[in-house]
Parts: structure tokens; C-alpha cells; sequence
């Protein structure tokens, strides 16, 4: 790996916002980066914006011959890195002057850090702080901390060491329009080290009508479950990749029912408190025919028969059957 940066700029439809973004890319005090403007398909009016920015030689341009989507086309632009750092530039949104130096300075001084970030302040529809906390301790704590605190994608917002965006095989699809696959990214990236949080605001994130995390909220709520199950799946994969004793996928996979099921994790994109514990059962029972046929062997990480590891994760959530239920209201 060469030393330095690799900034991939995914733009689809930018051109309100894509000036602005990429203006913040080339003022940055950090000499030493590679600017990937990549088109997700022809586009006139946006490849005549990013065209200025080829005046300096770290720019690049390329236009894709036919629209790839979002994820695709990100994980096109993570394949081409070959410097030592990469940072994910969103179209909308704005990183101050010092952002790249200030992370790079950090990696550098923590080699065990898969991903530094700063914390991030919208702008645009919203007016908020949003702050993560950093992921540290083992590959198993680190999965548990992910599991137990964290929803919003702010790491893969960061400075990501490459080695760890190898491992973690970039950003996962799933069947909800790739529903919170920054937030399973970060599990993937820590299962290479530590997210290190630097405690600077020093990323803008412009959210809009059309921001992708906006929609996800207009979602009717049945769909809304529908995708919430696949998550945290989702996250198990990834969490079921470290080198742990089956005692511990134990705790990983009961941690994960816990998010699924239990505020305040269940909570921030559900009104899991509202509901009945039929209602919860229902949940539960769902994400269990799910993982019965993801292509995860979860008795083999478990060391347990299905049957086993039904009997066992209702118990330890006091989870009653439906006909239970029913038996105990007559």
C-alpha cells in the first residue's frame, strides 16, 4: 500500500450539492490524497461541475457506462483503492479543512484502529450532533459493544485503514433497499480493530427530502420489522466471522435477540415499547424462520441444535408461545 489517501466520490444525480462537497475535498490541509469523482452513469450537467476539479492532478474523473446503484457503485470505488487510507465521500455532504489530517495524524499514532471518525453535524432538514462512542477491548467485546450501543453509521464516515475495508468485504446488500448497511460495515471493520472516535466536529452531513435514512422512516411498519429482522442477521454474519469459542457466539447470538427484540437498540427504528408481547413473539418467531434459512450455520457457530437454541433464547427473554398466551387469558 502506498502512503496517503484515496477519497472515492460516489455522485448520482449531485449537481445542487456535488460543488460544494468536492471544494471541501480540495481544501483540505492533508496534501497527500487520490480524488475519485465517479459518475454512477452518463450525467452532462454533473461531469461539467466535477471537469473544474481536474485542474489538480489528485483528481480523477470517471464516468460509468451504466448506472451500478448505490452500493455497487460505492464498492466499485472501495476496490480501487491503493494507498493505505480511504474515506467515503458523500455528494451532500461537507468535511472541514482539518478532517483528513487530524484522523490521519490519529491512525497513524493507533495501528490497531480499523476506522478514526470525528463526530458529525447535520445540516438541512436537521440541526443535531450525532455522536458514537468509540468500539474497543477484544473482537468479541467489540462485536458485543456494536451490537448492545450503535445504530448510526458514523464510523464508515471516517478515515478507514484499507487492510480493514479488505476484511470486511465492503458494504453488504440485503432485500430492504440495503437497510442500515453502513451500520453492518462498522461490524465487518471491527473485526479487523478498533473505531476510534475523535471527539471534533468536523464533519457536516446534509440531510435532504431525499436522503437515503429519510425514507427509511415513511416505510409502512410491517416492512419496517420486515427489515429490522434482516439487520440484525445482518450483523450477526458479521459477528459470527471472529475467532471465538462457541460459548461466546452463545452471547453474541442472545445479544443480537436482544437488539432485535428489546428497547433502546429495538427503539430507534421501531416502537418496540408498543407493542404487546404477542406482538413481540411474533417478532421473535419471524427472525427465528429467518436465520433457520440465512446461509449463516448457526448451529454449527452455536454448537447447539435448532430446537436447542430455540427452547434457550426464549427462555432467557421470558418469551411465552403464542398458544401460551392464549391459554393464560382464559
Amino acid at each position: 500500500m502506498r502512503a496517503g489517501i484515496t477519497i472515492g466520490v460516489p455522485i448520482f444525480r449531485g449537481k445542487l450539492f456535488v460543488e460544494e462537497s468536492l471544494a471541501s475535498v480540495r481544501d483540505q490541509t492533508y496534501p497527500e490524497i487520490e480524488v475519485i469523482m465517479s459518475l454512477d452513469g452518463p450525467d452532462p450537467e454533473c461531469e461539467k461541475i466535477c471537469r473544474q476539479f481536474l485542474t489538480d492532478s489528485r483528481f480523477r474523473l470517471v464516468v460509468q457506462p451504466r448506472r451500478l446503484g448505490w452500493m455497487s457503485h460505492t464498492n466499485w470505488l472501495m476496490s480501487q483503492v491503493q494507498t493505505e487510507f480511504w474515506h467515503l465521500q458523500e455528494q451532500d455532504d461537507v468535511i472541514e479543512p482539518t478532517f483528513l489530517a487530524t484522523l490521519v495524524e490519529y491512525a497513524c499514532g493507533h495501528p490497531n484502529v480499523a476506522a478514526a471518525f470525528s463526530d458529525v453535524h447535520t445540516f438541512g432538514f436537521t440541526d443535531i450532533e450525532i455522536t458514537m462512542s468509540s468500539v474497543i477491548g477484544s473482537a468479541v467485546m467489540r462485536q458485543m459493544k456494536l451490537i448492545h450501543e450503535h445504530f448510526q453509521g458514523v464510523a464508515p464516515l471516517g478515515l478507514i485503514r484499507t487492510e480493514a475495508l479488505r476484511m470486511a468485504g465492503g458494504l453488504q446488500a440485503n432485500e430492504f433497499e440495503n437497510f442500515a448497511a453502513d451500520t453492518t460495515l462498522m461490524a465487518g471493520l471491527a473485526r479487523w480493530g478498533e473505531l476510534h472516535r475523535v471527539p471534533l466536529e468536523l464533519y457536516r452531513k446534509r440531510v435532504h427530502a431525499e436522503s437515503t435514512h429519510v425514507t427509511w422512516w415513511k416505510w409502512a411498519i410491517d416492512r419496517r420489522f420486515k427489515a429490522w429482522q434482516v439487520h440484525c442477521i445482518d450483523m450477526l454474519q458479521q459477528a459470527l466471522l471472529i475467532d471465538a469459542t462457541p460459548q461466546d457466539r452463545r452471547l453474541l447470538w442472545l445479544a443480537i435477540i436482544k437488539r432485535l427484540v428489546l428497547p433502546p437498540m429495538a427503539s430507534h427504528f421501531l416502537n418496540i415499547a408498543e407493542l404487546t408481547v404477542a406482538e413481540r413473539v411474533d417478532v421473535l418467531d419471524s427472525f427465528l424462520k429467518r436465520a433457520r434459512t440465512s446461509s449463516i450455520d448457526i448451529p454449527r457457530n452455536l454448537d447447539a441444535a435448532w430446537d436447542e437454541i430455540d427452547s434457550w433464547t426464549k427462555g432467557f427473554y421470558w418469551v411465552e408461545s403464542k398458544e401460551g398466551l392464549v391459554a393464560n387469558q382464559l
